[in-house]
């Protein structure tokens, strides 16, 4: 104590005197440590111990490393050194309550370094005037403030309580429900090993525990909610908690930075900021690692979220959990980010871009990365991928900008993609729009879908976003390929549930067969073939599907697929489902020019050919081969015009009205009772998907 006193003034000298005076009182008598805590307290000066062992300091070094090391491979945390100087807790809790005591401190508080405190220290809902400085020592049982009012905290490299796992203590640093007018320092090399509890307390200054260790395997290590703080917390370089570290429904009027901290709490929570309101920004990157699940449920951030070079593990769950999160800014999960577990932003409210180039996240056959119902209002960058294992799920999101890959070589976009009913404003100019890459793309949402046919929405979206960016044949090339997929997997569904259900389609299908054959009946079928064979062809089809498909429902279910099969690719290959209708006109031309070679004959054609004159009158002048001036006075014979006249639908050439196939010649019967009601046929069908396709009946069906 002589060392202090030395150069003082008388004043101070009797303050110093006055102090130690008081505490004998109290306690009878002082130890040459009491008093130079008592002087150091007196005079402002900080009570430094650490120079009575001069191997203090390095041994405490190696011991802070190898505390270090024994947390990061969950081994039994050794000893430390024994700090050269022992001091009474009660000593320590008279000084800063007993009134008298307080008149005579100065006003830098008691400031102790290298000191030992078997006891506990609590003080408990009092007022402290002065701010309590206790670094690099070590309290063997722990510290409790809760309720109280104090300056500044500083535990700096000091070590509080037992290993829980020895002592079953739960907390080992109290200062829940507090008023702390500074900041509150447990850093460089601090150590709780049991809880530390800040539940509710107000802090004026910044939380920091850089470098700080939290040791609580199995239990809550930083408990800290309805914490208030006023300026940042700081969680970071070197911070390393075993246990549950949580702030549900903090307020921080800073940052919250855990830049290269690591958290280890394995298949449980790690880092609880749920309900956390945060007026700057969170970085949850840098190496910051965590094993366990970190969430951010419902978190209401002003600034940014950076997560850029995080790794988060956690392979039986949440990696990372930030439903609901509403973050102003943007949110960074790039540059080496990596995950292993599920990163979850569901319903998220995110005012700035959310970049995701670059990570690396591990999620085998399962969800990596959900931003289900998410809103962004900027974009959303998706590109240089390689890493990416698992499914990306986009269902129910709102995105300003999607910037997604590949857009260099050797890039890939997810394994799988949910899409369902995503919607994004725009496509950026560097992600691909040809339709090749977009398809792709597509394939990868339809991969997730359980159902036969594809969702819709993505297509339709899609094509609406390149048309609107004018990409017009790329957008109806999408929908088209939409509408032949969702066919194919029509014809899938009607088999299977032919299958489940084969004896109301069989009787349908003969009722169907019964209606034809009757049309057929009518059209002259029994005239042509008799009308046993005509009977025969009606009944014995019908009869099969009514009394034998029943008990072959596979049989029944592939007649249906065949049927749904045929009219999907009659749709596709007539008018591209209705986004090709100019093919309609195609095949018009062919089938007119097809029938230009089936009804070839001169403009006068000879009695036993091709065709003959409809009109009774004119037909048996003609047979005759009588001159006739009723016969000279029909329209000159053509084959293109009747070709196209009897194709065409409620369009006249007057060529039908006058001619018609006479049966006669090697392909007399063919045309005239085969090939021409196909013509005919052929020409209603075309039409009326052409006109489909103007309605856009066909493409609300595809």
């Amino acid at each position: 104590m002589k060392d202090l006193l030395e150069g003082r003034t008388p004043g101070e000298k009797k303050r110093v005197y006055t102090l130690i005076d008081l505490a004998r009182a109290e306690f009878g008598s002082t130890s040459e440590v009491d008093e130079r805590v008592l002087a150091a307290a007196a005079l402002g000066e900080i009570a430094d111990f650490s120079d009575l062992d001069l191997d203090y300091s390095r041994k405490l070094r190696e011991a802070i490393l190898a505390e270090t090391e024994a947390m990061s491979e969950g081994r039994e945390l050794p000893d430390r050194p024994t700090p050269p100087a022992e001091i009474s807790a009660d000593l320590l809790v008279w000084l800063l309550t007993n009134k008298s005591a307080e008149l005579l401190i100065h006003s830098q508080g008691v400031r102790l370094v290298g000191v030992l405190i078997e006891d506990d220290f609590e003080i408990i809902n009092s007022k402290l005037n002065y701010p309590l400085w206790l670094n690099h020592s070590i309290v063997k049982k722990s510290i409790n403030f809760t309720g109280s009012t104090c300056r500044t905290v500083l535990l700096n490299g000091t070590r509080i309580g037992e290993d829980p796992l020895v002592s079953g203590k739960d907390e080992c640093l109290l200062l829940g429900s507090s008023h702390i007018n500074g900041n509150v320092f447990l850093r460089d090399g601090f150590l709780a090993t049991g809880g530390v509890r800040l539940s509710y307390t107000a802090i004026d200054g910044q939380l920091s525990c850089v470098g700080g260790r939290f040791w609580a395997p199995g239990g809550v290590a930083l408990h800290a909610d309805g914490v208030r703080v006023n300026s940042g917390v700081f969680l970071s370089d070197g911070f390393l908690s075993s246990g549950e570290v949580r702030f549900i429904w903090a307020e921080i009027k800073g940052q919250i930075n855990c830049n290269s901290g690591v958290f280890r709490n394995s298949q449980a929570d790690a880092l609880i900021l749920d309900g956390v309101r945060v007026a700057g920004n969170v970085f949850l990157g840098d190496s910051f690692v965590s094993f366990g699940t970190v969430r951010l449920i419902g978190a209401t951030i002003a600034g940014q979220l950076g997560c850029a070079g995080g790794r988060f593990f956690n392979s039986v769950g949440y990696a990372l959990y930030a439903d609901r999160i509403c973050v102003t800014g943007d949110v960074f999960i790039d540059n080496a980010f990596e995950s292993m577990g599920v990163v979850s932003f569901g319903g998220a409210q995110i005012g700035g871009d959310v970049a995701c180039s670059g990570s690396l996240q591990l999620n085998a056959n399962r969800v990596a990365l959900t931003l289900e119902a998410a809103s962004i209002g900027g974009a959303l960058h998706f590109h240089n991928l390689s890493g990416f294992i698992g499914t990306l799920v986009l269902s129910r999101s709102r995105i300003g900008c999607l910037f997604d890959g590949p857009v260099a070589a050797g890039e890939e976009w997810p394994a799988s993609l949910v899409l369902t009913d995503s919607r994004y404003d725009s496509i950026s100019v560097h992600s691909p729009m040809d339709t090749t890459s977009r398809l792709r793309w597509l394939n990868l949402h339809d991969s997730t879908i359980i159902a036969e046919m594809p969702d819709p929405q993505p297509y339709r979206w899609l094509a609406e976003v390149m048309k609107k960016q004018g990409h017009e044949d790329e957008a109806r090339t999408v929908l088209r390929v939409c509408a032949e997929r969702r066919m194919s997997g029509l014809a899938e569904r009607a088999r299977r549930d032919i299958e489940s259900n084969p004896t109301t389609y069989c009787g349908l299908l003969a009722i169907a067969w019964f209606f034809a054959g009757g049309c057929a009946w009518l059209s002259g079928l029994v005239g042509t073939l008799g009308t046993w064979a005509a009977s025969f062809l009606i009944l014995l089809p019908a009869l099969v599907a009514l009394l034998l498909l029943p008990k072959r429902p596979k049989i029944a279910g592939r007649i249906e697929w065949l049927r749904v099969s045929f009219t999907q690719r009659l749709y596709k290959y007539a008018v591209g489902h209705g986004y090709a209708r100019w093919r309609a006109i195609g095949w018009m031309a062919a089938f007119i020019l097809l029938g230009f070679v089936m009804f070839s004959e001169s403009s006068h054609p000879p009695v036993d050919g091709r065709m003959q004159p409809v009109q009774a009158l004119a037909l048996k002048e003609w047979s005759g081969g009588q001159a006739s001036t009723l016969v000279d006075s029909l329209p000159k014979y053509n084959a293109l015009i009747y070709s196209a006249d009897t194709l065409i639908p409620l369009v006249s050439f007057h060529q039908q009205d006058h001619w018609m196939p006479s049966g006669n010649g090697r392909w007399g019967w063919f045309i005239k009772n085969m090939y021409l009601p196909f013509h005919i046929t052929m020409g209603w069908v075309i039409a009326t998907l052409f006109v489909a396709s103007f309605t856009r009946l066909m493409r609300q069906e595809g």
